[in-house]
Parts: structure tokens; sequence; C-alpha cells
């Protein structure tokens, strides 16, 4: 979560884009994903502590020169449009920008400072969306996201659930 507020903001910093992000990590700018972010972690079978985690973020900063491929062209994007004159400084810029702001986050994740940025880029608050799990889909309404960055969402039958990070797939119906 703090890598994807840090990932925005440096979009941001660097572009006139406006990113948001879909719940969990995924940034989105002019409703399409611009980068994705996958965290690999491994847990001490013996403590439960972790021992290590591996964030692995990529970010789409021009299209493919044949452009996407026909299966995502829909749903993905770039921060910049092909053709742009973008210099090896602007990518050097946007990594710098990411890492800096992610390491402000990171050198104290327990204070959650990227919490309220967080829920100010979220693309699903107020949305209606469908919950795939496995096979089933399930209508909701994104209705917050907690200090523990699970989503709360209020389900048709008006039940509250707070989803977390590994149960979910989210589809945005009404962007």
């Amino acid at each position: 979560v703090a890598a994807a507020v840090a990932v925005a903001e440096a979009i941001e910093a660097i572009s006139e884009k406006k990113p948001k992000i879909k719940w969990v990590n995924d940034v989105f700018c002019e409703n399409k994903k611009v980068c994705g972010i996958l965290t690999e972690s491994s847990l001490s079978s013996q403590t439960g502590q972790l021992n290590y985690a591996v964030l692995g973020i990529g970010i789409n900063v021009l299209p493919p020169e044949d452009g996407f491929p026909e299966t995502i062209k829909d749903i993905a994007s770039s921060i910049f449009d092909a053709g742009s004159n973008i210099s090896i400084e602007i990518q050097a810029k946007l990594i710098a920008e990411v890492l800096g702001r992610f390491w402000n986050y990171y050198k104290d994740l327990s204070s959650k400072s990227f919490l309220s940025e967080y829920k100010k880029r979220s693309l699903l608050i107020g949305k209606k969306i469908s919950i795939i799990a496995g096979e089933t889909v399930e209508k909701a309404r994104a209705l917050d996201i907690d200090d523990q960055c699970r989503l709360k969402v209020e389900m048709t039958d008006y039940t509250i659930r707070l989803l977390s990070s590994g149960d979910v797939s989210i589809r945005i119906e009404d962007i």
C-alpha cells in the first residue's frame, strides 16, 4: 500500500496525470492501469515471523511500440503517450521519486503516514464493485479502507465485510 502511494505521488510529480489507486495496489491514470505492484514474502514456519519480503513494481512509462495487445488495450495505459520524447533523465527522475517516497514511508511503516493519501486516491470508495473469489462473484459497494488497509464493503444483503489482500480480486463496474 505504501508503495502504491509512492508510485502515484511520483507519477504526479513528473507528469500532469492525477493517479488513483485500485485497492490493493494497482495504480491507474485516466481509468486505465499504468502500474502493478506484487509482493512476495516468506514467514518462518517456527516463529511465524517475516523472513523477507520482495516488492516488484512495474510501471508503463510509454506504451509498447506496437501498442498494447488486444487483450489488455482497453484496460492498460502508460504515463506518457506514444511518440512522447521521454528522456532518460525523466525516467531516472521517476525512479528516484518512487524510491525516495517509498523509503520515507517504509522507514516508519507502523505510523501509516501513507494511509490518508491512499484513501484520498482510492478508485473504489463509493463505487459498486464485483468481488471475485475463484468461481464466485458477489456484488457489493466499496465503503472505505480501514486502518489495516482492508477494504470495507457493503454486500447486497446490507452486511458489512472487511476484505484483505489475499481474499479477492476486484473488478470495477462503474469507474
